[in-house]
């Protein structure tokens, strides 16, 4: 049986697979005047209850596997996402890591408790377990995890605004010189 540490580490595997097979099947967007916007407080305040609204309905419907199936679709959006938006796949991938690491986290995190999840309640069927257990499992879920999760959706949320927006801005430029160079 496959512990967690060995798990992450597929699911990493997985979501580097997914991110790299949409930037490679999406079609390649030119953007005529590329123009990046500054982001403010009011779009942090955006980002952060969209994407704890989006990881508090996974969870909630985390029964039907839905933590799985968004992590896939959010992984491989992350590629398409890069192709599209007519910006250097250098630039947007060195900038997406800044805040994208914490939402990699989270959706892993998803993706964990979903299967913790299914686990339980097989051993429940299967009798090995009692249904008492179920209690504690989201108890300490919702005590010790999901705040870690918000904690760490509001730091990727402020490093998205404030460092990821301000390096894209400077760096949205046409690097190919540089790769001719190396």
């Amino acid at each position: 049986m496959l512990d967690t540490k060995k798990i992450t580490i597929i699911l990493i595997f997985i979501a580097f697979l997914l991110i790299s097979l949409g930037y490679l099947i999406t079609e390649e967007h030119k953007v005529a005047n590329l123009e990046i916007y500054s982001l403010k407080f009011k779009d942090l305040q955006f980002i952060f209850l969209n994407n704890l609204f989006i990881i508090s309905f996974c969870l909630l419907f985390s029964v039907f596997a839905l933590p799985i199936l968004f992590s896939f679709y959010f992984w491989f959006s992350i590629g398409v996402a890069a192709k599209m938006s007519g910006i250097n796949p250098l630039v947007y991938f060195f900038t997406f890591s800044f805040h994208g690491i914490g939402e990699l986290a989270c959706s892993i995190i998803m993706f964990l408790f979903t299967i913790n999840q299914f686990k339980l309640i097989i051993s429940i069927i299967k009798g090995k377990q009692d249904k008492t257990n179920v209690k504690s499992f989201y108890l300490n879920f919702f005590k010790k995890t999901y705040p870690i999760i918000i904690a760490i959706l509001i730091i990727s949320s402020f490093i998205e605004v404030y460092v990821s927006n301000k390096l894209v801005q400077e760096l949205a430029i046409d690097l190919s010189w540089i790769i001719l160079m190396i």
